[in-house]
């Protein structure tokens, strides 16, 4: 059974990895600093410019909620061909003024509309929107599963055309005919040199039995996951240094099922999707 098992290529980040066509994303995240991006759907200039005048006036008009939090209109700007939407917190029953706020880049690229978000502070604004700006103009639409050029970022129905920095993505995957307890889940994070260190043993779990492991040139130890034999976790990854960028991958495969390791995801499945992830992860595609 193991031998009819179809795997796809899959791209996050600065790394690309193969799981089976049976699985499907269920979960994506990226951020780069601290900037999310959200692809917004089909459209050109024109369209851009209208979803953000609505954005604005439902601002304005005090109709916004983030968390259950009333969020307010803070400015608006056109840089180029990038539009920037800021809104503040209501703090007015606190009665005291919000001393940081929330950014909005939009822009349109090959068709579709995209968002990037940061949170902003007096202290660093003026760089942090350079780097705002800098995602923003250099994002362009893509299928999750399809790779990128060496150099470009993989975010979720997006790459985006910036150097490597402090980043963290991942993505679960599930079965597609709705058996949740089961799946793959891979996470990795990018640590700047020059920023504060990323500790790779604050994502080891305790309690577990483990061994030592190796993926390409990074080290670190693999476990049964959630204690049960059936499962797999790997964590690996070094520190950033004076002269490199740290890394930390974590991999799993987990199976929560009351007959965790039945048919059709058994033994020989689970190994064979495992192994094939792990292989994936080529030495040549990691960030150097």
């Amino acid at each position: 059974m193991a031998d009819a098992i179809e795997f796809r290529t899959w791209c996050i980040g600065h790394h690309h990895f193969e799981v089976p066509m049976i699985l499907e994303p269920v979960e994506q995240y990226s951020v780069l600093r601290t900037m999310t991006v959200d692809r917004l759907g089909p459209g050109g200039e024109k369209d851009l410019d209208r979803m953000v005048r609505a954005r604005i006036a439902a601002l304005r008009a005090g109709e916004t909620e983030q968390e259950g939090v009333l969020i307010l209109f803070r400015d608006e700007m056109r840089e180029g061909d990038v539009w920037i939407v800021s809104h503040v917190v209501d703090t007015s029953l606190l009665g005291v003024p919000a001393d940081d706020w929330t950014e909005e880049a939009y822009v349109a690229s090959d068709g579709v509309l995209f968002r990037v978000t940061r949170a902003m502070f007096p202290e660093d604004a003026e760089v942090a929107r350079a780097e705002l700006l800098t995602l923003a103009r250099s994002l362009f639409p893509r299928a999750d599963h399809a790779p990128v050029e060496r150099g470009a970022v993989c975010l979720p129905g997006a790459g985006a055309r910036v150097p490597p920095t402090t980043e963290a993505h991942g993505v679960t995957f599930a079965p597609s005919d709705g058996t949740r307890p089961v799946g793959l889940r891979v996470e990795i994070v990018h640590r700047a040199v020059g920023d504060p260190p990323l500790d790779v043993s604050d994502a080891l779990p305790s309690g577990l039995g483990s061994r030592p492991a190796q993926l390409g040139d990074l080290d670190g130890r693999a476990f049964a996951a959630n204690g049960r034999e059936v499962g797999r976790l790997l964590v690996v990854g070094r520190p950033n240094d004076v002269g490199h960028a740290g890394i930390r991958i974590i991999a799993e495969y987990y199976d929560e099922r009351d007959d965790a390791g039945a048919e059709p995801y058994g033994p020989e499945w689970t190994e064979t999707v495992w192994n094939r992830l792990l292989g994936s992860f080529a030495p040549k595609r990691a960030v150097r």
